[in-house]
């Protein structure tokens, strides 16, 4: 990927993520991202050029309202408001956030939904935001992943790039007190968390009311098979 200006500077594709099978998730059908607020047209063209046209933001109507996104009515792209929202966000940056994950997949099943029907509808390759690209970005990717049959390690790598991509190589003991901070054990702590409730994803999905077709067009972006 080329050097990319301030608005995608937390793109990344859910693609080349290790399975169980063996096999690895497809490139150019599902991505991550920060807001779009400034993206220059370069930055768009390159989202064209990748297929990713249709926008999934998981934000607060007051986040909308405050930052309003870039895409939002841009004639070729669909821009979708799903969303997910994370109240606990400012005071919750720490060990407590596989409780903050664990506890919006529990309390928000109606906004899990909705999410992931966006996602299993779009007629495009889709990228999701919520504002930083973190938390609620990084909980739907999780659960597209877990759809995919990845490899817990390969989620919490994903999860654990948002460093990288705020702070380049500065060593993580300079980064105390810091904001957006991802911690791969958080991650790794909501994933037995969740199976501890739910068991699979598909019992997840199965309690929440997605249709087991919505799962199975997910399964179908990331792996080809249904």
């Amino acid at each position: 990927m080329t050097e990319r200006i301030y608005n995608l500077f937390n793109f990344r594709d859910l693609g080349g993520c290790r399975r169980k099978n063996g096999k690895t998730t497809k490139h150019g059908a599902i991505a991550r991202c920060n807001v779009l607020l400034d993206a220059s047209e370069e930055d768009i063209a390159y989202l064209k050029e990748l297929g990713f046209t249709t926008i999934v933001d998981l934000r607060t109507e007051m986040e909308l309202e405050k930052h309003p996104h870039q895409l939002r009515q841009h004639p070729e792209f669909t821009y979708i408001h799903a969303k997910f929202d994370n109240w606990w966000r400012d005071p919750f940056y720490g060990p407590e956030e596989s409780a903050m994950y664990y506890m919006m997949l529990t309390l928000l099943h109606d906004n899990a939904r909705g999410v992931l029907t966006a996602i299993a509808d779009a007629e495009s390759g889709v990228v999701f935001n919520c504002h930083a690209g973190k938390d609620r970005t990084g909980i739907t990717a999780a659960l597209c992943l877990l759809i995919a049959g990845a490899e817990d390690r390969d989620i919490i790598d994903d999860y654990a790039k948002t460093y990288t991509a705020y702070w380049g190589d500065r060593p993580r003991e300079e980064m105390e007190g810091k904001k957006l901070i991802p911690v791969p054990e958080n991650m790794e702590m909501f994933l037995a968390m969740f199976r501890a409730r739910y068991g699979t994803v598909e019992e997840y999905c199965r309690i929440i009311g997605l249709p087991r077709e919505k799962m199975l067009a997910i399964r179908r972006k990331l792996t080809g098979e249904g």
